[in-house]
């Protein structure tokens, strides 16, 4: 009995030692390299060469806009994720072990959608949602937006967006922090004249 023990100490012992040996999680990749993609233009073998091979690969179909309007005709839509964690790394604040992850959205061979989050110092996405209140459908410009938050974290074509010829812009950063997971997002669509159409600020705990 003592040696079974003394056996299940050492297993432990030897698990929680490999643990704090772990300081990294995911596949490395650069998330500003995102901010050379333009949807529409971007082909998928450009998004592989920025970012690497994905750490997940899903095949969907899409048959609603963002509006909830059903599609004339369904779009078959690759979707490929991308994520990296380094404790020891040096973060914004937000959180004790940075973290990057990325999203993108391809059909055919186009870039429909990407949006990376960072909470990596010098690329973090945070952005002031203070000046959230500044926005005003019909009236604010694209150029002014960019002003007040700086370079977007994604952006999207339509489908996803809720009029073709439209464009949304995506600012949004997650962290995890006191046992809580943490998602502030801003969405804002423009319409062909690149002005505020729509809108939306959120922030998630759970």
């Amino acid at each position: 009995m003592l040696h079974r023990r003394k056996a299940g100490w050492l297993l432990a012992a030897a698990a929680m030692a490999l643990t704090a040996c772990v300081t990294t999680f995911g596949t490395p990749f650069d998330a500003t390299r995102t901010r050379g993609f333009v949807p529409g233009q971007t082909t998928k073998a450009q998004v592989l060469a920025a970012l690497g091979t994905p750490r997940s690969t899903e095949i969907t179909t899409v048959k609603k806009d963002f509006s909830g309007t059903e599609l004339a005709q369904p779009v078959i839509v690759e979707r490929t994720s991308y994520y990296w964690k380094d404790r020891n790394a040096a973060g914004d604040g937000l959180e004790k072990e940075p973290s990057r992850s990325a999203f993108v959205a391809v059909a055919g061979d186009t870039l429909l959608l990407y949006v990376a989050d960072s909470t990596f110092a010098g690329e973090s996405t945070n952005f002031p949602e203070g000046s959230v209140n500044r926005l005003k459908n019909g009236v604010t410009t694209q150029a002014e937006v960019q002003q007040l938050f700086g370079t977007p974290a994604g952006r999207s074509i339509y489908p996803y967006t809720k009029k073709p010829g439209n464009e949304r812009w995506i600012y949004v950063v997650s962290w995890w922090a006191d046992a809580k997971s943490h998602v502030k997002r801003l969405t804002i669509e423009f319409d062909a004249a690149k002005v505020v159409t729509d809108f939306d600020y959120s922030l998630k705990v759970e």
